[in-house]
């Protein structure tokens, strides 16, 4: 698996027909109305708990940044990202992760952001790749490091059926590698792939880790008071973040 400069791949696409896909990603504009939770839950026949990503938008000199927060079954922070908004794509600002000590004890990280490319606004064709790297270093062990390098390949579009309507979506396949450094160093690679439909966002996701395949799929959307009678902590909390 070849890991490619974000800007690198910039240039060559620069030169190359392209296709805008921004509508595929998540609605930006309806978001910075009134914020959106997006609940996803297990696509396969398993006992695996979904999650919660709640959606903001920010205005900062006339720049939009949007806010994600993934939050587990049991209302808890995992991590937020900010990505800016730019005219090919978004830009990885920060990314926050949520971890805890063998008491349960949870501190948030922030991240070194190597490479920002998060999401591409514009695609040729399959040979366009597009990459993010993030390092962090976990709070309760500063011997433990931690990279994740992830590429981001467009494959084709197709057609997703959310909610019993039939919708256009792009699909992407995932290439992840995990450079975990603590007492040894050890890389873990996998693949998976991603299912983005016109007009809402991700509603399909799934990885294959040693031959076991995770997969998750959208299950529906909350507004920010349909959220708040699910759990009142948890939406305090991140309406502080």
């Amino acid at each position: 698996m070849k890991y490619l400069p974000f800007a690198l791949l910039l240039t060559f696409l620069a030169c190359n027909s392209e296709r805008n896909i921004q509508s595929f990603y998540y609605p930006i504009d309806d978001i910075e109305q009134k914020g959106k939770v997006y609940v996803y839950e297990s696509a396969m026949a398993d006992s695996l708990s979904g999650y919660y990503w709640y959606f903001k938008v920010k205005n900062k000199e006339k720049t939009k940044y949007l806010i994600a927060t993934n939050i587990n079954a049991q209302f808890e922070v995992n991590q937020i990202s900010t990505e800016k908004i730019v005219s090919n794509g978004t830009v990885l600002q920060q990314y926050l992760l949520y971890q805890k000590d063998s008491l349960g004890n949870q501190k948030p990280t922030e991240a070194t952001i190597k490479s920002n490319g998060f999401f591409p606004f514009e695609v040729k064709d399959s040979n366009g790749v597009f990459m993010y790297e993030v390092k962090w270093t976990d709070p309760f062990e500063s011997n433990h490091k931690t990279a994740l390098i992830r590429n981001r390949r467009f494959l084709k579009d197709s057609t997703y059926t959310y909610n019993g309507t039939q919708l256009p979506c792009i699909i992407f396949k995932i290439n992840d590698l995990i450079d975990d450094d603590f007492n040894g160093h050890l890389e873990i690679k996998y693949q998976g792939k991603e299912i983005y439909a016109k007009g809402i966002g991700l509603v399909y996701t799934e990885k294959l880790i040693n031959n076991r395949k995770f997969a998750y799929q959208l299950k529906n959307s909350l507004d920010l008071e349909q959220f708040e009678a699910i759990s009142k902590s948890a939406f305090n909390r991140i309406q502080k973040e």
